[in-house]
């Protein structure tokens, strides 16, 4: 059986009708915890100055970097490590879905989810739930 590892995250255009998008890298699991996340972590996290975690909206907020103690030019000296490390990872794969979440609402807008457990509330299906389950 193959396993798989990924790192995702989304992203929409500001407003709850714009186009959602889900995105990630996929790669099988040896490849991802013996050569990717050790790399990452020396190369992209342990780097000098170091960092808990990159997440792009993070490290381009210049509070963020000032707690961290990391400079402009150290910011974007880690986007360019882990853009190479990436690049370098030959069984990483990128993986995308995107919907426009107008249709989606006028399509699901007023469904919910339920769940069967006891007390249980029903909840919204959201484009995110709809979008992480298509780029699972």
């Amino acid at each position: 059986m193959a396993v798989f590892v990924s790192a995702s995250d989304e992203s929409d255009g500001g407003h709850h009708r714009s186009t959602f998008w889900h995105g990630g890298w996929v790669a099988p699991e040896t490849d991802w915890s013996l050569y990717f996340a050790p790399a990452w972590q020396e190369r992209v996290l342990d780097a000098k100055p170091a960092i808990p975690f990159l997440h792009m909206t993070d490290i381009r907020n210049p509070k963020w970097r000032k707690e961290h103690g990391v400079s402009w030019l150290q910011a974007q000296d880690k986007m360019d490590e882990a853009a190479i490390l990436i690049d370098q990872i030959g069984t990483l794969y990128p993986m995308t879905t995107s919907m426009s979440g107008g249709v989606f609402l006028d399509a699901h807008g007023k469904k919910k989810i339920i769940e069967n457990v006891k007390g249980s509330k029903a909840a919204r299906f959201l484009v995110d739930h709809f979008s992480f389950n298509a780029y699972v």
